[in-house]
């Protein structure tokens, strides 16, 4: 686990945004690997909401991995939501499929997590354009789960003052409140400059 931290200066109540890097390389891992045909149920008029299907893939171990001998039983269970709005949710089935109802048709990002013995498996989807011309979209590639070993520490204070600061800190749709000042975000896979809102 890699665990570092940043002092971030925050004056009134500003919303800011900031990219971390990590020594240890805290690199952005995209889905892929393949995916369910892009098809798509047409509507004769442009919607505000569309509902969004999609799949998981199960995590690849490696010789790097913390659990190389043992994979996930069953991707049941596994929680995706959207990023802008994590109240949108489904819970995928034991083949990884989920289908989440009225996303907003917009630019969106989608999140997947599980827990299993104790260990973190998570994942962000790239950017998808969701169109209102269509009542149902599939997502051009599915979501492959990764272990999620890294944690960030930030501190948070007033620019003026120096004092602490009683913020909250969003990240891939996660939001952590601090406690004196400092937030404890993760764990992560192994990623590179995401951005993370503190208001």
């Amino acid at each position: 686990m890699i665990k570092f931290a940043e002092r971030i200066k925050f004056g009134g109540l500003i919303a800011i945004f900031i990219s971390l890097l990590a020594v240890a390389s805290f690199m952005g891992c995209s889905s892929g690997d393949g995916g369910i045909a892009d098809w798509n149920i047409g509507q004769t008029t442009a919607v505000t909401s569309v509902n969004v299907k999609g799949k998981i893939l199960a995590p690849e171990f490696t010789a790097n991995s913390s659990r190389m001998a043992i994979a996930l039983p069953s991707l049941e269970g596994t929680r995706v939501f959207v990023e802008s709005n994590p109240a949108l949710y489904a819970d995928a089935d034991a083949e990884g499929n989920f289908y989440i109802p009225n996303v907003p048709a917009t630019a969106q990002r989608f999140v997947a997590y599980k827990t299993y013995a104790g260990f973190n498996y998570r994942q962000r989807s790239p950017v998808y354009q969701l169109n209102g011309n269509y009542e149902t979209q599939i997502l051009q590639n599915d979501i492959k789960l990764a272990e999620a070993n890294y944690n960030v520490s930030i501190h948070v204070s007033d620019i003026n003052t120096g004092q602490s600061v009683y913020a909250k800190a969003t990240i891939w749709g996660f939001t952590e409140q601090a406690v004196n000042g400092w937030l404890n975000l993760g764990p992560f896979p192994n990623s590179l400059g995401e951005e993370i809102l503190i208001e």
